[in-house]
């Protein structure tokens, strides 16, 4: 197999690797889409990445693929399931990872960093750092490319639309609707004359031509329904943007980067957000639900300063790893 290593000094050789036996807790992962991090970046200038860079290595620590092979004692994992990779491994024996803060791990590892990543064409990882992903999926990545303050993109039933927000940098929000159409008249349809077997179609949207006529979803479908709509931003200031944005979102996913009550001119010279910030977009919106995150590094317990969110916006919750939620269409 091939690999990219950094040979340090702004510059990479793709050579031959050797697939080294697994060890008994690790996977083996063809890799089939690697993205190119500003820490990636940052190593290639010579600067720190999240751990000691120890040429050459194998760089791209954000990665997904296919598993191959698996070690002996791994359980949950077997070839063919498709898996995300999380790079960062902790010791979880020094003292701040059972202070339960283990992004200031004394002993950390990371894939891509210091230990061989997902710029090669196959990868091995511990089974534990594998997150399953649905197979239906796609690997492909297709880029599209913003042009001004904002734009909207449809695909697959899905519309999203990136807004432009305040950072230092360029930086962008986002929120995903999915429509709902109508409800189906059946009584109109019968009035009409609409063969049944055209109904189902119909109901889905597609036109249909039968015995010379044109029938159209609008000849039974009643006034479009509520759909659905989701509002991710990091990495901001509070802007109108945002507010027009997420304005009725059922779920608003807001940067909460500062939780402390002496960290607001922190977040004005940064151009982040403080808890209460996020929380007054949130009621100003008319939100359903606030999921905090994007937390600067020093903020090790955010639920500790959720009264000071639920103050201004009750339904608001601290956004942690694996946090999920199943978003539903209301009952007609």
């Amino acid at each position: 197999m091939k690999g990219a290593f950094f040979l340090g000094n702004r510059e990479f050789e793709v050579r031959d690797m050797e697939k080294r036996p697994l060890a008994a807790d690790e996977v083996r992962i063809r890799v089939m889409a690697c993205g190119v991090c500003g820490t990636d970046v940052h190593i290639y200038h010579g600067e720190a990445g999240s751990a000691e860079v120890t040429p050459p290595v194998v760089l791209g620590h954000e990665y997904a693929g296919i598993v191959e092979e698996v070690g002996a004692d791994v359980k949950g994992l077997v070839p063919g399931d498709h898996v995300a990779v999380d790079p960062n491994i902790y010791c979880g024996a020094c003292t701040p990872c059972r202070d339960g803060k283990k992004q200031f791990c004394e002993h950390l590892q990371a894939l891509g960093v210091t230990r061989d990543g997902g710029f090669a064409q196959y990868s091995a990882a511990p089974a534990a750092q594998c997150f399953k992903l649905a197979p239906e999926l796609p690997f492909e990545i297709r880029y599209k490319e913003i042009h001004g303050p904002e734009e909207t993109f449809e695909m697959d039933g899905y519309r999203l639309k990136a807004f432009r927000v305040n950072h230092n940098v360029l930086c962008y929000g986002y929120t995903i609707e999915i429509d709902r159409a109508g409800r189906f008249d059946a009584t109109r349809a019968k009035k009409q004359g609409i063969p049944l077997k055209l109904w189902n179609p119909l109901q889905k949207g597609q036109t249909m031509e039968f015995e010379g006529k044109i029938y159209t979803p609008d000849m039974v479908l009643g006034p479009a329904r509520r759909g659905l709509k989701l509002t991710y931003t990091t990495d901001t200031r509070p802007t109108k943007s945002i507010v027009e944005n997420a304005a009725g979102s059922d779920l608003f996913i807001c940067e909460g980067m500062y939780g402390e009550p002496d960290k607001e001119k922190k977040a004005v010279e940064y151009k982040h957000m403080t808890f209460k910030e996020a929380g007054r977009l949130a009621k100003e919106a008319e939100v359903k639900e606030l999921w905090l995150t994007h937390y600067s590094p020093s903020l090790t317990r955010p639920e500790e300063f959720m009264d000071s969110v639920r103050n201004i916006f009750p339904n608001a919750w601290p956004g942690k790893d694996g946090k999920s939620v199943d978003l539903t269409f209301e009952e007609d």
